[in-house]
């Protein structure tokens, strides 16, 4: 019997996210040049840090943060949603969010390579 996730569950957590990025992608590759390389990587790096379920630790040992990043993989999930909707044909609606996306998923990655499980004693690096 296995403590994590099933493998059903994490292809339906990651779903979304997946569609999320094909959706900037499609955006992306119909408008050339309309922005910039790194606000395209900018916003890969906020929906595929939101889809993260397991870390590893510099000891090796694989850690669940899937609990701990779901008020914030939530807030990606739903802020990029709504600005990828299909009246939006171009990036410009998830773009303006960008700022506050990167902010927020960059304070998460530290608090998490402080305490990746919560735990002080441990830590990613």
């Amino acid at each position: 019997m296995s403590d994590g996730p099933s493998q059903r569950e994490l292809l339906e957590h990651r779903r979304p996210f997946e569609e999320l990025e094909r959706g900037i992608l499609e955006r992306s590759l119909a408008r050339p040049g309309e922005v910039t390389p790194a606000l395209l990587r900018g916003l890969r790096y906020v929906v595929n840090f939101a889809k993260l379920t397991t870390l590893r630790t510099s000891e090796g040992r694989d850690v669940s943060v899937r609990g701990y990043l779901s008020t914030h993989s939530a807030r990606v999930r739903e802020a990029l949603r709504v600005r990828l909707s299909d009246q939006e044909p171009t990036l410009w609606a998830t773009i303006r969010v960008l700022p506050d996306l990167v902010a927020e998923t960059r304070a998460v990655r530290d608090q998490l390579r402080q305490h990746p499980d919560g735990r002080p004693e441990r830590r990613l690096l």
